[in-house]
């Protein structure tokens, strides 16, 4: 499309943080994605990725327990839980992006105020939009799946629980910018 339009302008690409890839795509799901917003990304334009950890810090036994089976829910589907910090790599394994800056921020998970609240409300959401699928992996009624997370909200309250989110972003090289740099480092020796 890219080429058939090459006038057009294109902002960016949106994609709601929730419910997060990051429980949804293998790693080579992971890199055809990240391919293809490379490719129909303007030369000179920008992508940014943002993703949680998949670790949350100072946890409950609900919430441990939670994680611990979820993890391996996962690994039978080769979903890798703890994708986010690979983000930056493979970018950069395109050969098509430079200037990759990455970063993280550490947010409260239902307490400190009003972020702690909003990430809270995003984990019980991830909860409830997981529980047909982990209530079947696990054989699970779905009422006994409402009481674990329940207790494994109110956890995330008592042991000040918390996640980092790692973002990463970098620029779409120009088609020419790498054979300009080499030819700059050969007229400087």
């Amino acid at each position: 499309m890219a080429e058939s339009y090459p006038s057009s302008h294109f902002t960016g690409i949106d994609n709601m943080i929730y419910p997060i890839r990051l429980y949804r795509l293998t790693r080579l799901e992971w890199e055809t994605v990240i391919n293809e917003m490379v490719r129909v990304t303007k030369p000179g334009g920008w992508l940014e990725l943002m993703e949680s950890s998949g670790e949350v810090h100072d946890i409950g036994p609900n919430l441990s327990i939670w994680l611990m089976r979820l993890t391996v829910s996962l690994q039978t589907r080769n979903i890798l839980l703890k994708i986010a910090p690979q983000l930056p790599r493979m970018l950069e394994a395109t050969n098509k992006v430079t200037d990759v800056q990455k970063s993280h921020r550490s947010v409260p998970i239902g307490w400190l105020g009003k972020a702690g609240d909003v990430m809270l409300e995003c984990t019980e959401r991830m909860f409830d939009s997981m529980k047909p699928r982990l209530c079947e992996d696990w054989s699970m009624s779905l009422a006994k799946y409402d009481k674990v997370v329940q207790a494994a909200s109110k956890e995330c309250r008592d042991f000040k629980s918390w996640t980092n989110v790692h973002y990463v972003s970098g620029r779409k090289k120009f088609e020419d910018e790498d054979k300009n740099k080499v030819e700059e480092c050969r007229e400087e020796k």
